[in-house]
């Protein structure tokens, strides 16, 4: 019988060639639509200026009805250009703005914070931003395609998933919306899900011991969860940074449990010994004769009110660890808010042991004010490939989950290594893990599982 309901669930031969079909036809008309951009050759979408600091360049004048307005080149080629791309595009947004502006480009001065604001919850913060805008726009427009097939029943929850980890758009939010699904209609009434609640679901005594003394078994679950190695870097009081799938950064202070919010650039700025060892004038002209005293110059900087910058060699800001990438080598340059220059250090984009860390991340507050936060952490002592802590914490937990679902009174000490590997075994010959948008595991049972063993 199980095998005849199994069989019964498997697509039609002609059922997969329409779903195939269906696949390829959104994928076609996406790449399409994303190398159509109308606006590529336009020289000013690669301007790097803040909206925000349009308003600085702006020309100040008073209208026919009384009204202090903003005009000027800043005003028009860039602002307006933003407002009028997203009405070509037919934004909601960009129609209500460019309600904003008269029929000569000019913007009333109380309206310019609403634009700013408006823009930035977009995600535009500057004229170079809106490429990516489009492609984002164009994204979501075929990822609901898939959501919709799901909905209509023309395509199952697996499929249209699977399509969109194939197109490399598991981070979407049509991938987050299709994971919150119950799922398709052939689902059986007796399957379901047992939510990972990683707050909330304790670590059974012993396992943690197992995972560590058996690290083929804990390698096995970390596979099946798709948990995959990846640079850890740990600083001297343990706190963790990686790299998430969007190029940004993510610290993990161990000391208080908890995860910062990810970081647009992550550097690693020498240490005193190696600035003595290859600039030793610099110490002597900073006056700084120990690592306490250059330990205390840089938290003074980097903690203070001056300006501090990531550039290149031309001076050049680096803002995104993507744009570190490419750059040629790269400084930390302290300076005053007029922009000018004081000091500054050579630093790494890859991790150093000894070297401290240096993140920052650029946001905006509700009035689109334009703020960064930067955060000078410990030396580093450790760069490895490998599991997170947060990924192990993860795993151990679902495990944990699992066993308590089929032997909800047991020790693991009652357990041996036999059992935990046919539990694992039959979770990925049952296709029971799943994993949700953000690549955390969850568990999928059968009523009735445990008298299945």
């Amino acid at each position: 019988d199980a095998e005849l309901k199994a069989l019964g669930q498997q697509p039609t031969t002609s059922n997969q060639s329409e779903i195939e079909a269906k696949k390829a036809d959104i994928e076609r008309r996406r790449q399409e639509e994303l190398n159509n951009f109308p606006y590529v050759k336009d020289a000013l979408l690669q301007n790097t200026l803040p909206l925000i600091k349009t308003r600085n360049e702006a020309v100040e004048r008073t209208n026919n009805n009384g009204i202090k307005v903003l005009t000027g080149d800043f005003i028009k080629n860039y602002l307006k250009l933003v407002v009028d791309i997203l009405v070509d595009l037919k934004v909601s947004e960009g129609l209500e703005l460019i309600k904003l502006f008269d029929n000569q480009g000019r913007i009333e001065i109380n309206s310019f914070t609403k634009a700013i604001n408006t823009l930035s919850k977009l995600g535009i913060t500057r004229v170079s931003d809106m490429p990516s805008f489009y492609n984002n726009l164009v994204n979501a427009k075929y990822d609901a395609e898939y959501v919709d097939a799901v909905k209509k029943g023309t395509m199952t929850r697996e499929q249209a998933m699977q399509a969109l980890e194939e197109a490399g758009r598991k981070d979407s939010e049509a991938y987050a919306e299709l994971a919150a699904l119950e799922g398709n209609k052939s689902t059986t009434n007796d399957e379901y899900k047992l939510d990972y609640l990683i707050n909330k679901t304790p670590i059974k005594a012993g396992v943690e011991e197992l995972f560590d003394s058996n690290p083929e078994l804990a390698n096995q679950v970390y596979e099946a969860l798709g948990f995959k190695g990846e640079k850890i870097i740990e600083t001297a009081k343990g706190s963790t940074y990686r790299y998430l799938p969007s190029g940004k950064t993510q610290r993990f202070k161990k000391v208080e449990g908890k995860e910062y919010e990810p970081q647009d650039i992550l550097t690693f700025v020498p240490n005193y010994e190696w600035i003595k060892s290859n600039n030793p004038q610099w110490l002597e002209k900073q006056g700084l004769e120990n690592d306490t005293q250059y330990t205390q110059y840089l938290l003074e900087k980097v903690q203070g009110k001056d300006k501090v910058w990531i550039v290149d060699s031309k001076g050049k800001k680096i803002e995104t660890n993507q744009d570190a990438k490419i750059a040629d080598r790269l400084f930390i340059a302290f300076g005053k808010k007029d922009g000018t220059v004081e000091d500054f250090i050579p630093v790494s984009k890859e991790p150093v042991i000894g070297f401290y860390t240096y993140d920052s991340r650029i946001h905006f507050d509700e009035k689109g004010e334009r703020y960064r936060d930067r955060h000078l952490g410990n030396k580093v002592v450790k760069i490895t490939e490998g599991i997170t802590p947060q990924q192990k914490q993860q795993a151990l937990q679902l495990y944990s989950q699992y066993l308590d679902t089929i032997f909800p009174d047991s020790k693991v000490e009652e357990m041996d290594d036999n059992l935990y590997n046919s539990v694992l075994n039959q979770l990925e010959q049952e296709n029971k893990i799943d994993k949700d948008c953000n690549g955390v595991g969850k568990l999928k049972a059968e009523k009735g599982l445990a008298t299945s063993f």
